[in-house]
């Protein structure tokens, strides 16, 4: 029954993450195969509302992949993935949804580090104007 659960939660989760569903309406390009491309007629002319968010593949031989979306091209329907794209050429007829989930892999460690590093340089410094005050008698 967990189980059962599980999947009922992470689908809701979905539904409501989903900012398009769609079918590919023809084959995307394959490198190596592996799906680097996707086509949906039906976005034809529509604004980019895709790049820098999740493609999840519903069906087809790359079925429960997720990848990022790079670009999209309104003219000719075609969004662009990450990397080497998925692990299957997406053909047409594919089930597929974009969603509300970045993509954009952003490197936050050397903004944080830095801030942590100046937090406990200031809390070394209190601690020890804190010692050295109570040492002299002043506190």
């Amino acid at each position: 029954m967990e189980n059962k659960a599980h999947a009922l939660a992470r689908d809701e989760l979905i539904r409501v993450l989903t900012a398009y569903k769609g079918i590919t309406t023809s084959d995307g390009e394959a490198i190596d195969s592996h799906g680097t491309t996707l086509i949906d007629s039906n976005l034809k002319g529509r604004n980019d509302f895709i790049s820098g968010k999740t493609i999840l593949i519903m069906s087809g031989d790359a079925k429960d992949e997720d990848k990022g979306a790079i670009s999209f091209n309104s003219a000719t329907s075609e969004i662009t993935l990450q990397g080497d794209g998925f692990s299957a050429q997406i053909k047409a007829g594919t089930i597929f949804k974009v969603l509300n989930i970045s993509s954009i892999e952003i490197d936050v460690a050397p903004q944080v580090m830095g801030r942590l590093q100046i937090a406990a340089t200031t809390i070394d410094l209190q601690q020890a104007g804190f010692y050295q005050c109570c040492r002299w008698g002043k506190g």
